[in-house]
């Protein structure tokens, strides 16, 4: 299955956006943006983007009320 994942990756700057302004703790913050460039660097990988994802959202469980807006968009890229 083809995905449009040049048209995804906008998501994934405005994310780093959020996580910049939003979450104030600079170790998750340095954890969370890690964790966005692996989602990025594993787009195209069904299997490597869904690990990446899984730690992503267990790292900012705490944090949803920031980071679930996005949560709809890189879903997308799982499929």
């Amino acid at each position: 299955m083809s995905r449009n994942v040049a048209g995804d990756h906008a998501v994934f700057g405005d994310l780093r956006n959020a996580i910049q302004v939003g979450i104030e703790d600079k170790a998750l913050q340095s954890q969370l943006l890690s964790l966005v460039e692996k989602m990025q660097s594993n787009a195209n990988s069904n299997t490597g983007f869904a690990a990446a994802y899984q730690d992503f959202i267990s790292a900012g469980a705490q944090h949803m009320t920031i980071l679930g807006p996005f949560l709809p968009a890189l879903s997308k890229l799982l499929t």
